[in-house]
């Protein structure tokens, strides 16, 4: 009975009635639980956080009240979990002044998407209140600190140069150390070409971190400020880094140069040249003699000219200067024999022939330097060997060759008025007064105020007969030397030819004014004023040269005869006396002194 379908049936319909109140009391508890959990939640005196879980990266963090979080601009944020000690939280939420902080919840968002792009360069610390309701409960800190890459990144973004420079300087002050923003500042500095700014910069970074690439742009910048010194130390550094860089070398040696540092220039040179191949080695050779010679170290500067001579032994110009350098040191036969030398391989260089002319002249050798000129004048008629020419013929004392060499250079440039006038000179002297005649007259013409050449016309025109034109020049050079005796005594004697006395006394006043202490001048006028029959101014000029020569008893006779016949008796009494104290026998003179004696006695003058 107990097995029976019916009695199992009864039993299943039984359990099914008895646990339904059951349940019903279950789930009234709960309720009751939850409402009290809620109203717990919702009076909580003293709500507290345990816990904030936020995501960094992927990487959950758990923040604790007061806690402070460094962040980066780039890092990505999410809010896992918020954990108080209120039920289901209730009433509980974020807040951040000026940050959307609850959109964490639902997504993913980077610092920099958050707080804006120009907020995270002020770094602000993020305050993250929780709050039940508006009551305070905790916080957390979140301090973003932005990198020198967040710096650079953001000047990248910046058009205007000059704000790119202001937010670079700003970046330094926060991260003074940062190669990186370092270059980058003095990158735009050089760009605007702010030099002294970036070598500042450049300088300091080299101080610490002495980088090849830093050192190069330094070595730039120091060019283009013409810092000789640091550039030549910066080369060094650099060097010290790569020594055997034959370049940089080569850069050293040649800032040492131009520095005027010779003696340092020299040792990286040779240094240089000890790594150059032999048969490399000739334009070393030749610029450390050069700067051995520089700097009068001759024997160092020859031995290395004679080592670049062995590699170029048909190089014209190592010979030349050779031969100066041993010019230098006092051996002039070397000097000449390497100057040959150079002339000869130079073949046509008349350029070095008239050189090698010039220093045969120096030393006196005056036929080997006029070979060597006509050489130079059988290709060309060069006016600097011309003139040379003219100085040897002149030591030579070769009259032929001087005139030859005269007609040469007047045929280049016949405005040469002293080879001119010196050809002419040379043809009076030949006595060749007609050509001496027609090129004088042709240098009077641009010349027409020179005394020398009228002198010498004169004396051509003085030898051709031509009196007249004489006559003409003699006037002409008075103009510029009227005392002179030789010029005037011409003029008296062709004046006196032409009968011309008013002229010649004319002339012949002026000379007495320039030259008054020349007797003969005043004869030369006495007999115009004679021919003339100015008595009065016979009288004059005869006094004037019986005042200079007094022992003339003929002058003082003519004088007491002209005085008695102008009825100056007394006069005429002490002339004929001064006739009678020279000359007493003299009747003449005597019968005059009685003569005039007995007119004054009878109350003549």
């Amino acid at each position: 009975m107990v097995n029976s379908p019916g009695y199992q049936a009864q039993k299943k319909k039984r359990r099914r009635v008895n646990l339904l109140p059951w349940l019903g009391i279950i789930l009234f508890l709960g309720l009751l639980f939850a409402g009290w959990r809620v109203w717990i939640g919702v009076h909580n005196p003293s709500p507290q956080l345990r816990f904030l879980l936020l995501s960094v990266n992927g990487q959950p963090h758990k923040l604790v009240p007061g806690e402070e979080t460094l962040l980066k601009p780039e890092d990505l944020l999410k809010l896992l979990k918020l954990s108080t000690n209120v039920p289901f939280n209730i009433g509980i939420r974020l807040y951040s002044k000026g940050v959307d902080i609850n959109a964490l919840w639902y997504e993913e968002l980077s610092v920099r998407q958050l707080l804006g792009p120009d907020l995270i360069f002020q770094n602000p610390l993020v305050i993250v209140e929780v709050k039940h309701f508006n009551r305070h409960v905790a916080t957390v800190k979140w301090k973003v600190q932005t990198g020198a890459e967040d710096w650079l990144e953001k000047t990248g973004r910046i058009i205007d140069p000059n704000k790119r420079i202001a937010l670079l300087e700003r970046a330094l002050k926060l991260f003074p150390e940062n190669a990186a923003l370092c270059k980058r500042l003095a990158k735009e500095y050089i760009s605007q070409k702010r030099w002294y700014k970036a070598i500042k910069l450049l300088e300091e970074l080299a101080k610490e971190t002495p980088e090849e690439e830093t050192l190069y742009i330094l070595l730039d910048l120091y060019k283009k400020v013409g810092d000789k010194g640091r550039s030549i130390a910066t080369l060094k550094r650099l060097l010290n880094m790569a020594p055997h860089d034959l370049g940089l070398r080569w850069q050293l040696a040649e800032s040492l140069e131009k520095a005027d540092r010779i003696s340092e220039a020299v040792q990286h040179y040779e240094v240089i040249l000890s790594k150059t191949p032999e048969k490399e080695r000739l334009d070393l050779y030749q610029h450390l003699g050069y700067l051995y010679t520089k700097v009068k170290d001759y024997k160092k500067a020859l031995s290395y000219y004679l080592k670049a001579l062995k590699l170029a032994p048909k190089d014209p110009g190592i010979y030349e200067t050779l031969a100066v350098l041993y010019d230098r040191m006092g051996k002039r036969q070397k000097a000449d024999h390497f100057f040959e030398k150079a002339i000869d391989l130079k073949g046509e260089d008349h350029k070095g022939r008239l050189k090698l002319a010039l220093r045969l002249i120096e030393r006196k050798r005056y036929k080997e330097a006029k070979a060597h000129l006509h050489k130079i004048l059988a290709k060309q008629a060069s006016m600097k060997a011309l003139l040379l020419m003219v100085d040897v013929a002149e030591k030579l004392g070769d009259k032929k060759e001087l005139k030859a060499t005269y007609r040469k250079i007047l045929k280049l440039n016949p405005k040469k008025w002293v080879i001119l006038f010196n050809l002419a000179a040379l043809e009076y002297e030949d006595g060749n007064l007609k050509k001496a005649r027609l090129l004088l007259e042709q240098y009077l013409k641009a010349r027409p105020k020179d005394k020398d050449a009228h002198l010498l016309l004169f004396d051509v025109y003085k030898g051709l007969g031509q009196k007249a034109k004489a006559y003409r020049e003699a006037i002409t050079c008075l103009s510029f030397d009227p005392g002179n005796l030789h010029l005037n005594t011409y003029v008296f004697q062709y004046l006196k030819e032409t009968k011309n006395y008013t002229r010649m006394a004319a002339i012949l006043k002026e000379a007495i004014k320039v030259n008054p202490k020349e007797v003969i001048l005043r004869e030369y006028l006495l007999f115009a004023y004679i021919q003339m029959g100015k008595e009065k101014e016979t009288m004059d000029v005869m006094k004037d040269i019986l005042k200079m020569k007094p022992n003339n008893p003929r002058l003082w006779l003519s004088l007491g005869k002209l005085q008695e016949k102008k009825g100056l008796y007394k006069e005429a009494m002490a002339s004929y006396k001064r006739v009678l104290d020279f000359w007493p026998e003299n009747d003449e003179a005597g019968e005059g002194y009685l003569r005039v004696r007995l007119k004054v006695v009878q109350g003549g003058e």
